[in-house]
């Protein structure tokens, strides 16, 4: 879904990644950054009360995600896209994204373990079977209902959901975790009839 917006978000982050590119930071600065981000977000959930801190959590879930795409728009106006920007970049996404995860239990905004255990899972395969396919060969970008930005858009409205509904918000991961249990399989298909092909 999100994938269709791109082009004209592309252009928004190249605005900004003009300048960051003038003082010298790098697409691995900025996907660090990204990082240091999504582990520092824990913070607002242990220090503030809701729903301030519910809020500021999805502010930093956020500004996490917008750092993934800034790094990208960055690596392509400085021609820096490299093996290593590309590998350090999904291991930080699959960082973030599990902590995100781990923290919204931590914090108490959901405290359901199961769910937690299996959104990490899903999230995980999703990414995994990208992986494999590319190393096959098989571009899977926008294969399925739900990939990364979808998946982060979830995760932020959840906690601010939580503000005014508990059960909304378990409804809404319990949508985002059957969105991506969907997507597994879509692409699990996918990948299986471009190889019989």
């Amino acid at each position: 879904m999100i994938n269709k917006i791109r082009p004209i978000a592309s252009k928004y982050l190249n605005i900004v990644a003009k300048p960051i590119a003038e003082i010298g930071l790098t697409p691995s600065h900025i996907s660090i950054l990204g990082l240091f981000l999504s582990i520092v977000s824990i913070t607002p959930l242990l220090i503030l009360k809701p729903p301030t801190s519910n809020y500021t959590f999805s502010l930093m879930i956020l500004a996490s995600g917008f750092m993934d795409a800034l790094d990208g728009a960055l690596a392509r106006i400085t021609n820096k896209t490299s093996p290593w920007g590309s590998f350090l970049d999904s291991v930080i996404d699959r960082i973030a994204d599990s902590t995100f995860i781990l923290y919204i239990y931590i914090g108490g905004i959901l405290v359901d373990e199961i769910l937690i255990m299996l959104l990490i899972i899903t999230s995980l395969l999703i990414s995994y079977i990208r992986s494999k396919a590319e190393a096959l060969m098989i571009p899977i970008s926008g294969v399925g209902l739900i990939e990364r930005g979808e998946r982060l858009a979830f995760l932020l409205t959840a906690p601010i959901i939580s503000v005014y509904n508990e059960t909304y918000a378990h409804i809404s991961l319990y949508i985002l975790l059957i969105l991506s249990t969907v997507t597994i399989f879509q692409r699990i298909y996918y990948v299986w009839r471009r190889l019989r092909n």
